[in-house]
């Protein structure tokens, strides 16, 4: 309750005076109730938009706490994400994308992805080398969701190389918790080699018991 005191009157100065009230959170001490303002002064910085969106990233980036920056990005960048997909991908692709944790990049890339693959890819693929190989997961795992087939394809024309080893190791373990049958099949019909890389991955998935069973019995009967 005290945090979601705290949060509350931070928001209501933040409406204020939003530089103030950024001053106010970066000197309190780190933990709950700096977490819950942090996220307060950020989101009412980001709705602002335009140039005051560069400075809402240079004052989270300016917070010492690391828990803190991580909860704000979190609790708000998803929402901005799906409302202003663009923007996202700006941020991503950015200076303070380095900020964003794997998942966070795999996540906004997958919500891409959904509406267009080829186009999200070509967006992943171009990103600075720390953040390209979560948001070439990200754009996979969406494509899968939305179009497996296109996805398979694609992995299928990639030259040899890591990048069609981690594209193998996605598709693998995505069929492999959508539909073990179609896992079995998608391993059958590629080389030796590469058999090897699905049935690792198929170790590595987090599948629950009974798709594990259901991955095996398809295996089986191959």
């Amino acid at each position: 309750m005290r945090n979601e005191v705290i949060g509350n009157l931070v928001t209501a100065f933040a409406q204020k005076d939003l530089a103030a009230a950024g001053d106010l959170v970066v000197g309190m001490e780190p933990g709950a109730a700096q977490s819950r303002a942090t996220v307060a002064v950020f989101e009412a910085w980001l709705k602002k938009g335009g140039s005051e969106r560069e400075a809402a990233f240079e004052w989270l980036a300016a917070v010492p706490d690391v828990e803190a920056r991580r909860t704000a990005l979190e609790r708000v960048v998803w929402t901005w994400a799906m409302g202003e997909p663009a923007a996202a991908r700006e941020f991503i692709a950015g200076p303070h994308g380095d900020m964003a944790p794997a998942f966070t990049v795999q996540g906004i890339a997958r919500i891409q992805a959904m509406a267009n693959p080829d186009a999200t890819m070509q967006w992943a693929s171009a990103l600075p080398a720390n953040r390209r190989e979560s948001a070439r997961r990200g754009v996979l795992e969406g494509w899968l969701d939305s179009r497996p087939e296109s996805a398979i394809a694609y992995t299928r024309a990639l030259p040899a190389g890591p990048e069609r080893t981690a594209a193998i190791e996605t598709v693998s373990q995505s069929l492999a918790r959508q539909s073990p049958g179609q896992a079995a099949k998608w391993l059958h019909d590629l080389p030796p080699a590469e058999q090897k890389i699905v049935r690792e991955a198929f170790d590595r998935a987090n599948l629950s018991d009974d798709k594990r069973q259901q991955l095996s019995k398809a295996l089986d009967n191959l």
